[in-house]
């Protein structure tokens, strides 16, 4: 086996790889949106910090494909940037060319399901954070105005003899 067919089997890897990390990036996207609607801030933060391995992880992936196909490119004189997957397809064996192509279209597939899954985990994050973020506000006046909720489970202004307790300090 030529440089040319061992690119190509290194090729087929990397997009084969790729289409799986991508597919437990699909995975950990659906779990991280179960985790903020049920408010499992455990399993947002185990979720999240599993995605960021992944999209690392891809990025390996993708660096290694670009350079396959760099390299590939180069070897079949081709410009920078022009070679695509189909071409290289065409030119292997049936056994590569239906590896490239099946790892290609689940690639294309779960790149698919994550890029419509990620908005809609974003927004319920932002609307998360705002939701916090107005409450943390009303919080924050409401010890602004002072007083303190007596035994009567009442708000009482500080005239009443209640005290403030500050339990951070």
């Amino acid at each position: 086996m030529g440089d040319a067919g061992k690119l190509v089997l290194v090729l087929a890897d990397a997009l084969a790889k790729q289409g799986d990390l991508f597919k437990q990036l699909h995975e950990q996207l659906e779990g991280q949106r179960d985790a903020i609607r049920k408010v499992d801030i455990p399993a947002l933060e185990a979720r999240t910090l599993r995605i960021e391995e992944l999209n690392a992880l891809i990025q390996q992936q993708d660096e290694l494909r670009r350079n396959s196909l760099a390299q590939l490119e180069e070897l079949m004189g081709h410009e920078a940037g022009t070679l695509t997957l189909r071409e290289v397809a065409v030119l292997q064996e049936p056994a590569l060319r239906q590896r490239l192509q099946h790892s290609g279209e689940a690639l294309r597939l779960h790149l698919h399901r994550v890029a419509n899954l990620r908005p809609q985990v974003q927004l319920m994050i932002e609307r998360s954070l705002a939701f916090s973020r107005r409450s943390m506000d009303w919080l924050r006046r409401l010890h602004q105005r002072g007083g303190t909720y007596g035994p009567d489970a009442r708000l009482h202004q500080p005239s009443t003899g209640s005290v403030a307790i500050d339990r951070t300090a």
